[in-house]
């Protein structure tokens, strides 16, 4: 019996009968768009495409590279681009599935949320509907604790822990409320 051998080919022109896999899961394409939007798979001296981590992604490449999919463009001699159908693929996968749990998910932010946060600052201290203290409380903490109060003494006066009235004292929490 005979054996064919055929040369790696260069980038771009697709994978080799013994490399090619047509049985790609959707988990896998997954993290090949994200690892391609995020700019972590790379072409490794020997042409082949590795993510970070340094998990073989060569075959889901080429496969989501294909003209029946066409997720990501591949140009010789660059990192392999994310087009519009593969963004289109993933937003259909968070949407139905969710991100996965582990992993990270690096979505575009929202402009609304933005430019709201632009026009009222960051949700700290009691803006945040958990916080037990107020502003004004946390200065009449600040105020106390310089003179001699015991943080016993302002975590029982103001309902809270003594290791949050230390916090606050120190500068670790409630940092922006001067």
């Amino acid at each position: 019996m005979t054996t064919r051998t055929t040369a790696r080919p260069t980038t771009g022109a697709g994978p080799t009968p013994k490399d090619h896999n047509p049985v790609t899961d959707n988990r896998t394409y997954e993290r090949l768009l994200i690892g391609v939007r995020n700019g972590t798979i790379r072409l490794t001296p020997d042409y082949r495409y590795q993510a970070a981590n340094g998990t073989d992604m060569d075959h889901a490449v080429y496969e989501a590279a294909a003209d029946d999919k066409r997720w990501i463009t591949l140009t010789p001699g660059m990192p392999p681009q994310i087009t519009d159908a593969g963004r289109a693929w993933l937003a259909a996968r968070y949407e139905q599935y969710g991100p996965s749990p582990t992993r990270p998910v690096f979505l575009a932010p929202d402009p609304e949320a933005a430019a709201q946060q632009q026009r009222t600052g960051p949700y700290r201290g009691e803006r945040i509907n958990t916080a037990r203290l107020t502003d004004a409380q946390v200065r009449d903490i600040k105020a106390r604790a310089t003179t001699g109060t015991t943080d016993r003494e302002l975590a029982a006066e103001f309902g809270v822990g003594e290791s949050t009235i230390r916090r606050i004292r120190t500068g670790t929490n409630w940092r922006h409320v001067a």
